[in-house]
Protein backbone atom coordinates (compact mmCIF):
# COMPACT_ATOMS: atom_id res chain seq x y z
CA UNK A 1 0.00 0.00 0.00
CA UNK A 2 3.14 2.15 0.49
CA UNK A 3 3.55 2.26 -3.17
CA UNK A 4 0.21 2.27 -4.88
CA UNK A 5 -2.20 3.85 -2.11
CA UNK A 6 -5.07 3.40 -4.37
CA UNK A 7 -4.73 -0.15 -5.43
CA UNK A 8 -7.81 -0.94 -2.64
CA UNK A 9 -9.73 0.94 -5.47
CA UNK A 10 -7.90 -0.82 -8.41
CA UNK A 11 -6.43 2.41 -8.90
CA UNK A 12 -9.82 4.11 -9.67
CA UNK A 13 -10.64 5.64 -6.36
CA UNK A 14 -13.39 8.45 -8.19
CA UNK A 15 -14.86 5.05 -9.80
CA UNK A 16 -14.59 2.27 -6.80
CA UNK A 17 -15.00 2.27 -2.65
CA UNK A 18 -13.84 -0.27 -0.44
CA UNK A 19 -16.67 0.14 2.61
CA UNK A 20 -16.11 -3.59 3.52
CA UNK A 21 -12.18 -3.54 3.45
CA UNK A 22 -12.22 -6.95 1.35
CA UNK A 23 -12.40 -5.96 -2.06
CA UNK A 24 -13.24 -2.85 -4.20
CA UNK A 25 -17.39 -2.11 -5.45
CA UNK A 26 -18.70 0.02 -7.96
CA UNK A 27 -19.85 3.52 -7.12
CA UNK A 28 -24.01 3.05 -7.90
CA UNK A 29 -25.79 -0.01 -9.73
CA UNK A 30 -24.54 -3.80 -9.57
CA UNK A 31 -24.20 -3.29 -13.41
CA UNK A 32 -23.69 0.30 -13.49
CA UNK A 33 -20.34 0.04 -14.25
CA UNK A 34 -18.85 -1.48 -17.53
CA UNK A 35 -16.73 -4.16 -18.12
CA UNK A 36 -14.21 -2.42 -20.02
CA UNK A 37 -13.57 -0.22 -16.54
CA UNK A 38 -13.20 -3.37 -14.43
CA UNK A 39 -11.01 -5.46 -17.06
CA UNK A 40 -9.15 -2.49 -18.40
CA UNK A 41 -7.77 -1.53 -15.08
CA UNK A 42 -7.20 -5.23 -14.27
CA UNK A 43 -5.04 -5.94 -17.70
CA UNK A 44 -3.34 -2.40 -16.36
CA UNK A 45 -2.50 -3.83 -12.84
CA UNK A 46 -2.51 -7.40 -13.73
CA UNK A 47 -2.44 -9.20 -10.25
CA UNK A 48 -4.25 -11.99 -9.45
CA UNK A 49 -5.56 -10.34 -6.98
CA UNK A 50 -7.09 -7.46 -8.79
CA UNK A 51 -8.65 -10.63 -11.14
CA UNK A 52 -10.36 -12.08 -8.54
CA UNK A 53 -11.75 -8.40 -7.33
CA UNK A 54 -12.90 -7.23 -11.01
CA UNK A 55 -14.75 -10.72 -11.24
CA UNK A 56 -16.46 -10.35 -8.48
CA UNK A 57 -17.16 -6.93 -8.67
CA UNK A 58 -18.65 -7.35 -12.21
CA UNK A 59 -20.94 -10.99 -12.25
CA UNK A 60 -21.03 -11.66 -8.78
CA UNK A 61 -18.83 -14.75 -9.25
CA UNK A 62 -16.01 -16.14 -6.76
CA UNK A 63 -12.92 -17.83 -7.97
CA UNK A 64 -12.41 -20.61 -5.23
CA UNK A 65 -9.38 -22.40 -4.72
CA UNK A 66 -9.93 -26.31 -5.53
CA UNK A 67 -9.41 -28.95 -2.15
CA UNK A 68 -8.25 -32.62 -2.75
CA UNK A 69 -10.97 -35.21 -3.15
CA UNK A 70 -11.14 -38.64 -3.65
CA UNK A 71 -14.20 -40.05 -6.21
CA UNK A 72 -15.53 -43.90 -6.34
CA UNK A 73 -17.64 -44.90 -8.99
CA UNK A 74 -18.97 -48.55 -9.60
CA UNK A 75 -18.05 -49.69 -12.53
CA UNK A 76 -21.72 -52.34 -12.57
CA UNK A 77 -19.34 -56.06 -12.91
CA UNK A 78 -19.08 -55.78 -8.71
CA UNK A 79 -15.76 -53.79 -8.22
CA UNK A 80 -15.41 -49.80 -7.98
CA UNK A 81 -12.42 -47.20 -9.48
CA UNK A 82 -11.89 -44.39 -7.12
CA UNK A 83 -9.82 -41.67 -8.72
CA UNK A 84 -8.04 -38.71 -6.66
CA UNK A 85 -8.64 -35.16 -7.39
CA UNK A 86 -5.71 -32.90 -6.47
CA UNK A 87 -7.13 -29.09 -6.08
CA UNK A 88 -5.04 -25.89 -7.45
CA UNK A 89 -5.16 -22.59 -6.47
CA UNK A 90 -5.86 -20.15 -9.09
CA UNK A 91 -2.96 -18.14 -10.96
CA UNK A 92 -2.78 -15.43 -13.17
CA UNK A 93 -3.19 -17.10 -16.32
CA UNK A 94 -5.87 -18.87 -15.38
CA UNK A 95 -7.81 -15.91 -13.92
CA UNK A 96 -7.14 -14.03 -16.71
CA UNK A 97 -8.39 -16.17 -18.72
CA UNK A 98 -11.87 -16.80 -16.63
CA UNK A 99 -12.54 -13.07 -16.79
CA UNK A 100 -11.83 -12.46 -20.31
CA UNK A 101 -14.26 -15.22 -20.73
CA UNK A 102 -17.06 -13.90 -18.52
CA UNK A 103 -16.70 -10.47 -20.68
CA UNK A 104 -16.88 -12.07 -23.36
CA UNK A 105 -20.22 -14.37 -22.57
CA UNK A 106 -22.08 -10.94 -21.11
CA UNK A 107 -21.84 -9.46 -24.46
CA UNK A 108 -24.53 -11.80 -25.58
CA UNK A 109 -26.96 -10.96 -22.85
CA UNK A 110 -28.24 -14.44 -21.84
CA UNK A 111 -28.18 -15.54 -18.17
CA UNK A 112 -25.43 -13.23 -17.37
CA UNK A 113 -27.51 -11.31 -14.20
CA UNK A 114 -28.56 -14.91 -13.44
CA UNK A 115 -25.05 -16.71 -12.23
CA UNK A 116 -24.32 -14.11 -9.42
CA UNK A 117 -23.27 -15.83 -6.10
CA UNK A 118 -21.47 -18.47 -8.18
CA UNK A 119 -18.35 -19.97 -7.95
CA UNK A 120 -15.29 -21.15 -9.63
CA UNK A 121 -13.13 -24.25 -8.49
CA UNK A 122 -9.89 -25.01 -10.36
CA UNK A 123 -8.60 -28.71 -10.05
CA UNK A 124 -5.58 -30.69 -11.62
CA UNK A 125 -6.70 -33.42 -14.40
CA UNK A 126 -6.18 -36.61 -13.25
CA UNK A 127 -4.81 -37.62 -16.46
CA UNK A 128 -1.82 -34.66 -16.47
CA UNK A 129 -1.04 -32.42 -19.54
CA UNK A 130 -2.81 -32.36 -22.34
CA UNK A 131 -6.42 -32.90 -20.58
CA UNK A 132 -8.98 -31.31 -19.71
CA UNK A 133 -13.00 -30.85 -18.29
CA UNK A 134 -15.12 -29.35 -16.33
CA UNK A 135 -18.19 -30.65 -14.36
CA UNK A 136 -21.22 -28.37 -13.43
CA UNK A 137 -23.03 -28.75 -10.30
CA UNK A 138 -25.74 -26.31 -8.97
CA UNK A 139 -23.75 -22.99 -8.77
CA UNK A 140 -20.55 -24.17 -9.07
CA UNK A 141 -18.41 -25.18 -12.22
CA UNK A 142 -15.35 -26.94 -11.49
CA UNK A 143 -12.39 -27.33 -14.06
CA UNK A 144 -9.92 -29.84 -14.64
CA UNK A 145 -6.70 -28.85 -16.41
CA UNK A 146 -3.11 -29.43 -15.15
CA UNK A 147 -2.26 -26.11 -17.55
CA UNK A 148 -5.26 -23.62 -18.30
CA UNK A 149 -8.59 -23.94 -18.90
CA UNK A 150 -9.64 -23.92 -22.73
CA UNK A 151 -11.83 -21.20 -23.91
CA UNK A 152 -14.36 -23.58 -25.31
CA UNK A 153 -14.54 -25.72 -22.05
CA UNK A 154 -15.15 -22.37 -20.21
CA UNK A 155 -18.20 -21.69 -22.39
CA UNK A 156 -19.74 -24.60 -22.73
CA UNK A 157 -19.44 -25.12 -18.73
CA UNK A 158 -20.78 -21.51 -18.31
CA UNK A 159 -23.69 -22.69 -20.48
CA UNK A 160 -24.56 -25.47 -18.21
CA UNK A 161 -24.19 -22.81 -14.80
CA UNK A 162 -26.86 -20.86 -16.86
CA UNK A 163 -29.06 -23.58 -17.29
CA UNK A 164 -28.69 -24.60 -14.14
CA UNK A 165 -29.64 -21.41 -12.68
CA UNK A 166 -32.65 -20.85 -14.96
CA UNK A 167 -34.19 -24.42 -13.60
CA UNK A 168 -33.29 -26.02 -17.44
CA UNK A 169 -35.56 -23.41 -19.02
CA UNK A 170 -32.76 -23.12 -21.73
CA UNK A 171 -32.37 -26.68 -22.54
CA UNK A 172 -35.94 -27.65 -22.16
CA UNK A 173 -37.02 -24.88 -24.55
CA UNK A 174 -33.56 -26.34 -27.06
CA UNK A 175 -34.88 -29.72 -26.67
CA UNK A 176 -38.96 -28.83 -27.52
CA UNK A 177 -38.16 -26.59 -30.46
CA UNK A 178 -36.35 -29.22 -32.63
CA UNK A 179 -35.57 -28.24 -35.89
CA UNK A 180 -35.92 -30.77 -38.86
CA UNK A 181 -34.39 -30.52 -42.37
CA UNK A 182 -37.08 -31.92 -44.62
CA UNK A 183 -34.75 -32.48 -47.16
CA UNK A 184 -32.07 -34.45 -45.69
CA UNK A 185 -34.24 -36.35 -42.91
CA UNK A 186 -32.23 -35.12 -40.40
CA UNK A 187 -32.24 -33.21 -36.87
CA UNK A 188 -29.99 -30.30 -37.08
CA UNK A 189 -30.16 -29.65 -33.43
CA UNK A 190 -32.14 -30.12 -30.17
CA UNK A 191 -34.93 -33.30 -29.36
CA UNK A 192 -34.64 -35.65 -26.71
CA UNK A 193 -32.53 -38.51 -27.29
CA UNK A 194 -33.57 -37.77 -31.41
CA UNK A 195 -29.86 -37.14 -32.28
CA UNK A 196 -26.72 -35.23 -31.85
CA UNK A 197 -26.15 -31.64 -33.12
CA UNK A 198 -25.77 -31.78 -37.01
CA UNK A 199 -22.42 -30.32 -36.58
CA UNK A 200 -21.34 -29.75 -40.26
CA UNK A 201 -24.54 -27.98 -41.27
CA UNK A 202 -24.97 -26.27 -37.82
CA UNK A 203 -21.28 -24.76 -37.42
CA UNK A 204 -18.72 -23.00 -39.45
CA UNK A 205 -15.87 -24.75 -37.87
CA UNK A 206 -15.49 -27.96 -36.04
CA UNK A 207 -12.23 -26.89 -34.66
CA UNK A 208 -11.64 -23.45 -32.82
CA UNK A 209 -8.37 -21.78 -32.26
CA UNK A 210 -6.94 -21.20 -29.17
CA UNK A 211 -3.80 -19.74 -28.13
CA UNK A 212 -4.29 -20.23 -24.47
CA UNK A 213 -4.41 -23.82 -24.91
CA UNK A 214 -1.45 -26.61 -25.69
CA UNK A 215 -2.34 -27.55 -28.79
CA UNK A 216 -3.80 -24.25 -30.42
CA UNK A 217 -6.81 -25.51 -30.85
CA UNK A 218 -10.27 -27.45 -29.63
CA UNK A 219 -12.96 -29.06 -30.71
CA UNK A 220 -16.06 -26.44 -31.21
CA UNK A 221 -18.46 -29.49 -29.63
CA UNK A 222 -17.19 -30.27 -26.21
CA UNK A 223 -19.71 -33.21 -25.65
CA UNK A 224 -21.42 -34.39 -28.65
CA UNK A 225 -24.73 -35.99 -27.29
CA UNK A 226 -28.29 -36.29 -27.89
CA UNK A 227 -29.12 -34.89 -24.43
CA UNK A 228 -30.55 -31.53 -25.09
CA UNK A 229 -28.84 -30.27 -21.75
CA UNK A 230 -25.30 -30.88 -23.33
CA UNK A 231 -26.67 -29.44 -26.75
CA UNK A 232 -27.30 -26.58 -24.91
CA UNK A 233 -24.04 -25.65 -23.46
CA UNK A 234 -22.70 -26.79 -26.53
CA UNK A 235 -25.44 -24.45 -28.76
CA UNK A 236 -24.45 -21.39 -26.02
CA UNK A 237 -20.73 -22.04 -26.56
CA UNK A 238 -20.43 -21.61 -30.28
CA UNK A 239 -22.73 -18.49 -29.99
CA UNK A 240 -20.34 -16.68 -27.47
CA UNK A 241 -17.69 -17.35 -30.29
CA UNK A 242 -19.41 -16.56 -33.46
CA UNK A 243 -19.66 -19.78 -35.13
CA UNK A 244 -22.96 -20.89 -35.45
CA UNK A 245 -23.96 -20.59 -39.41
CA UNK A 246 -27.64 -21.91 -39.17
CA UNK A 247 -29.70 -19.39 -39.49
CA UNK A 248 -33.00 -20.75 -37.73
CA UNK A 249 -31.02 -21.83 -34.74
CA UNK A 250 -29.50 -18.20 -34.50
CA UNK A 251 -33.00 -17.06 -34.87
CA UNK A 252 -34.61 -19.12 -32.09
CA UNK A 253 -31.48 -18.45 -29.64
CA UNK A 254 -32.05 -14.43 -30.15
CA UNK A 255 -35.43 -14.68 -29.78
CA UNK A 256 -35.90 -17.86 -27.14
CA UNK A 257 -35.92 -17.99 -23.43
CA UNK A 258 -33.97 -14.84 -21.54
CA UNK A 259 -35.21 -15.43 -18.04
Amino acid sequence: MAWDRFAYTLNNPLKFSDPSGHGPVCEGSYYGCTRKQYFNVSLINGSLQNWKWAIKAQFGISLRDGTDYDKTIDNNDGTKTTTHYKGRQWDLVNARIAGTALATTASIQIGVRSTKGSTLSLYYHPSGAGHYSGWTSGANIDFYTSTVIPNQNFYHEYGHLIDNMSSNLYSQSLGANAHYASNTKTYLWGGNGIDNINIEKVLYSTTLRDPNWDSGAVYAVQHPSDDPIEQWADVYANLVVDNIKDKDLLEYLHGGPHP
